[in-house]
């Protein structure tokens, strides 16, 4: 039962089973021949059943060990006591040997060997009716292939194996549409009906070792050349997945309502349904199969579920040659999953209604979901106590478990530390939340339904209280006023000398309106100084103090939730402090992410570049997204020496990171608050203005409430976009522009001095703007470039423009640029122009190309 004592296993009975090798040397050319040793020495110890290998976890895999399978380590928490096994072990059954594998159709005589080697298996049902009606299809129509075909694996006439796939039906347009299968995959050199699905593959674990054959007899008794396999959420993680290569998913256009419509009617002609896959995807081809996977044993250990943490396990995971056997996340709330996706919700909301915490946009619900990253990393949900660096291990809190690394990444997110910061008698009071926390939504709406909230709640001058002055701080009395509290009773304190977290001040007129409009009072300039608690252990008031200490002053309060300027929590700054560390005021790390120790990497908002990098801004100021990729990256050298990235790391000059920051929540009202710009150190709105990088604004307010700022600077390109609003916003569209020249827009800013953009977030809704949203155009435009200079012409004007912009020359006129460029040059822009539009005609088929299928019909008509 629950709390029970581990049972106590005497093992003084067991007899061995095994030998081990302990010692291999073979020549890398005749290591195919590796087997020739194995069976003599199952031979020689012909009563033992298994042979096993133990290697370390930095060590690389050699030849032998292909004919062997990998055995993953048990928790610590399932053997409580015993230290982790500091090795890999791999175990081959001299079952593995016994003969050659054969695969063939499914026929009736299997069913008896299907049924014993699936029972008790969650499909197991699914498993036999394939086998059943497989093998009922054939009998009838042995020239006709059924839609789903299941194969049987088979060793000296023994089921040993089950595999079933989908043979026709596979919308590879669909997957084309939402997976970046084409950075993969080249589609022109496989046939239409190349392609199918795997469904389910159940081998005998005696030889999982032979996995691959098994997917080569596949690909051969199928004449298929591309096998995919989608893996739900609600499943268990096939052991097959190491042999395939996870596709990344792709950035949608967020459509407009009458474009989504019509896309909507185009996926169910196609057969593809309405909503996009909620599934990871991978993906094998006949080539893949004959290139074995480099497996990479090194034990990593990230810490912290941040938005830096899912890009950097994304990048590394989704490496097509390795496979990584030992990744661990530690985080108290696990990794983001994305949640269970909405029965036919075709779009998602940009930021979730009753959310307490602001967003960063880095990922959506459904990327995540197609991410499924924890189908492949271990993850432990716990705090961290501390880092052995001698060990090499990481202590969790509350536990003795201690979790070995080989490489470590610190990536945690920042938290609110008010409540830590306050008297010990004030830290753990009922009703009183840090917004910060992962579960403070099912916390706070337990509390609300609790006799505590109620008793105090029908008190008139008792208050819900909201302190920080956060962008999280407004979403939080947006979440309290979604959840009923009155407005009345809500109360927003805001610290002595806070900055206002909005970038544009009319925004925060704006919203002190909506707070003033709803009866939310604002508190300026006051500091919590502690909670006190009723007799029943709940909040039962706060204690404020003004700026200078002066004066203070007790607030009846039944809710407290705090949300104030973020920090590192105090478990990562002693762990950092007592392993010796550099720590100024951030985490200090070099231009490769290394802390001072050369297996400690460090990246997010905790860390800040070494003060010799002159220039350097603390990471927090990055992308989040954008950090954990360049982390991975620099990684990659140290965990792959064969990549690509190998030989620049060495390099000691700074990342750069071009993607743009953003940020946004739900406000009171029902206000949505969105704000994108270039990653830069912030500057105060009037200090931003004075320093000559703002050029212009372009500003609109459309039905009464719906604001909008496009900022662009100096050299004429889109620097910031800032929103305020009820009407639904494309984020993920917005994030595209940020950098593009506000010419690309359609002639954005002359538009909008001729009076004929009323509304800027509608503008950019109609048809013509849906290319520059597309997620290869940024590839479009860098290869674009790289032609264009390749002409002498076009190259004189471009290094004629950099000098000037170096020496501080005036820069000529459009007109001028214009009349400078060649004819051939502006017909080489329009003709790649229309190749671009041809080309990503599945996400854009409102262009009219002659590509397009309305193009295509009335050549047909004609």
């Amino acid at each position: 039962g629950e709390g029970a004592e581990p049972e106590l296993v005497d093992r003084s009975s067991w007899r061995s089973n095994a030998f081990c090798i302990t010692l291999f040397c073979m020549d890398e050319s005749f290591e195919s021949r590796a087997v020739d040793f194995v069976r003599p020495a199952f031979a020689l110890f012909h009563d033992l059943d298994y042979c096993v290998v133990t290697l370390p976890h930095v060590t690389s895999e050699f030849g032998l060990l292909s004919l062997f399978s990998i055995v993953h380590a048990k928790g610590q928490e399932a053997v409580p006591g015993a230290a982790p096994f500091g090795h890999v072990l791999y175990v081959i059954h001299r079952a593995a040997l016994s003969g050659q594998l054969l695969v063939r159709e499914a026929q009736h005589a299997d069913l008896p060997g299907a049924r014993a080697l699936c029972a008790g298996l969650h499909d197991e049902e699914l498993l036999l009716a394939a086998v059943e009606g497989t093998a009922e299809h054939l009998a009838q129509s042995p020239n006709v292939r059924p839609l789903r075909v299941a194969f049987i694996v088979e060793c000296q006439a023994q089921v040993v194996g089950i595999a079933t796939v989908l043979e026709q039906g596979v919308d590879v347009a669909g997957l084309k549409l939402h997976y970046c299968l084409e950075d993969y995959i080249l589609f022109s050199e496989h046939r239409a009906d190349g392609h199918a699905q795997l469904e389910q593959l159940l081998i005998n674990p005696l030889f999982a070792a032979s996995t691959r054959f098994v997917l080569k007899e596949l690909f051969r008794k199928a004449r298929k050349s591309v096998l995919y396999m989608q893996l739900r959420h609600d499943v268990p993680v096939p052991d097959v997945t190491r042999e395939f290569v996870q596709v990344k998913p792709r950035r949608q256009i967020q459509l407009p309502p009458h474009l989504a419509l019509a896309a909507a009617r185009a996926a169910h002609e196609r057969g593809g349904g309405d909503v996009p896959p909620d599934c990871a995807l991978y993906f094998l081809t006949r080539k893949l199969i004959s290139e074995p996977k480099i497996q990479n044993n090194a034990r990593i250990v990230v810490v912290g579920a941040s938005d830096t943490s899912v890009a950097f396990l994304e990048t590394l995971l989704t490496v097509p040659y390795l496979h990584f056997t030992s990744v661990t996340l530690i985080a108290p709330d696990g990794l983001p999953d994305g949640g269970v996706p909405a029965a036919g919700q075709p779009e998602e909301p940009a930021v979730a209604p009753n959310a307490f915490a602001a967003s960063s946009f880095c990922y959506t619900r459904r990327e995540l979901r197609q991410l499924a990253l924890d189908a492949r990393v271990t993850v432990i949900r716990a705090n961290v106590a501390d880092v052995d660096r001698v060990a090499k291990s990481v202590e969790l809190a509350g536990s003795s478990e201690r979790v070995p690394y080989d490489v470590l990444l610190l990536a945690p997110p920042l938290h609110d530390q008010t409540l830590a910061g306050l008297p010990e008698g004030s830290r753990a009071v009922g009703g009183a939340f840090s917004v910060s926390g992962g579960q403070v939504e099912r916390d706070v709406d337990d509390y609300i339904r609790s006799a505590a909230w109620v008793r105090r709640a029908a008190l008139e001058d008792t208050t819900a209280l909201v302190y920080g002055a956060t962008l999280s701080a407004y979403c939080s009395v947006q979440a309290l006023l979604a959840r009923g509290v009155q407005p009345e009773r809500v109360r927003l304190v805001l610290p002595p000398g806070a900055p206002t977290p909005f970038a544009d001040p009319r925004v925060e007129l704006r919203v002190r309106g909506a707070l003033a409009a709803l009866g939310v009072a604002v508190l300026d300039e006051l500091r919590l100084l502690s909670v006190r608690a009723g007799s029943d252990g709940s909040i039962s008031s706060v204690r404020l103090a003004d700026k200078n200490g002066k004066h203070e002053r007790e607030l009846p309060c039944a809710l407290l939730l705090t949300a104030d300027e973020p920090d590192v929590d105090d478990a990562i700054f002693r762990a950092c402090n007592s392993n010796s560390l550099v720590y100024d005021g951030r985490l200090v790390i070099d231009a490769r992410f290394r802390t001072s120790d050369a297996s400690i990497f460090a990246a997010g908002p905790l860390t800040k570049f070494s003060r010799r990098y002159r220039g350097g801004i603390n990471l927090e100021h990055y992308d989040k997204r954008d950090v954990g990729v360049k982390v991975a990256h620099s990684l990659l050298p140290l965990l792959d020496p064969l990549s690509a990235a190998a030989t620049a790391a060495t390099s000691d000059a700074l990342p750069t990171f071009d993607q743009p920051r953003s940020e946004g929540g739900m406000l009171p009202g029902g206000l949505l608050y969105v704000h994108v710009q270039r990653p830069s150190k912030p500057l105060p709105y009037d200090e931003l203005v004075r320093s000559g990088r703002v050029g212009r604004e372009l500003t609109t307010v459309a039905n009464e409430h719906d604001y909008c700022c496009f900022r662009i600077d100096q050299y004429d390109t889109i620097d910031a976009i800032t929103y305020l609003g009820k009407t639904p916003l494309e984020v993920s569209n917005l994030q595209h522009l940020i950098g593009m020249p506000q010419m690309y827009l359609n002639r954005l800013a002359p538009r909008y001095d001729e009076g004929l953009i009323p509304d800027l977030p509608q503008f950019l809704r109609d048809n013509w703007a849906m290319g520059l949203f597309h997620d290869r155009f940024v590839d479009f435009r860098s290869a674009l470039k790289g032609e264009l200079l390749e002409e002498e012409a076009f190259a004189a004007i471009a290094t004629d423009l950099q000098e000037r912009l170096e020496m501080d020359i005036e820069l000529p006129s459009r007109e001028e640029l214009r009349s400078a460029v060649q004819l051939s040059t502006r017909q080489l822009v329009e003709k790649r122009l229309v190749e671009y539009l041809q080309t990503n005609q599945n996400h854009l088929s409102m262009y009219l190309v002659p590509s397009a299928p309305v193009c295509r019909q009335m050549e047909e008509e004609i």
